[in-house]
């Protein structure tokens, strides 16, 4: 991808069961809806900070990512964003998310580390009955 785009389209990469990594070029704002939705086989991603929005199901379905480092420069993550990625069990999530949408993450997370500033229930942070945490991590901000 050139260092001059900015985003990549919706349903870009979608069904791309081939795809096992990717790294996102640092001129990337944001990750559109449903960009890696459905690539099966993606085991890892390197998103830059640059990305300042993660759109709804961008992950959509990617059964083999087990880990994902969402940058410091990450604000919201959309609906679904995660959803049913069966392989991935842990989710941190940076200080600066100020919005985490309905069903953001899978089923399969088991624990979930968020920042002692983020004040909502765990319902308004997007987890809702399916998934089984059995760890949270609350880190303090110094």
């Amino acid at each position: 991808i050139p260092s001059s785009v900015t985003y990549v389209g919706s349903s870009a990469f979608n069904d791309c069961s081939s795809l096992t990594s990717f790294t996102i070029p640092p001129s990337v704002t944001r990750i559109n809806e449903n960009t890696f939705g459905l690539c099966s086989s993606l085991e890892e991603i390197n998103i830059p900070s640059s990305v300042d929005v993660i759109r709804k199901h961008a992950f959509n379905q990617c059964k083999s990512l087990k880990k994902i480092k969402i940058p410091h420069s990450v604000t919201e993550i959309g609906d679904e964003a995660f959803i049913k990625c069966s392989s991935l069990t842990q989710i941190s999530v940076p200080s600066s998310v100020v919005k985490i949408r309905d069903n953001a993450f899978t089923e399969a997370i088991t624990e979930l580390i968020i920042p002692s500033s983020f004040k909502k229930s765990l319902d308004e942070i997007g987890i809702n009955s399916n998934v089984k945490i059995t760890r949270i991590h609350i880190y303090l901000l110094f």
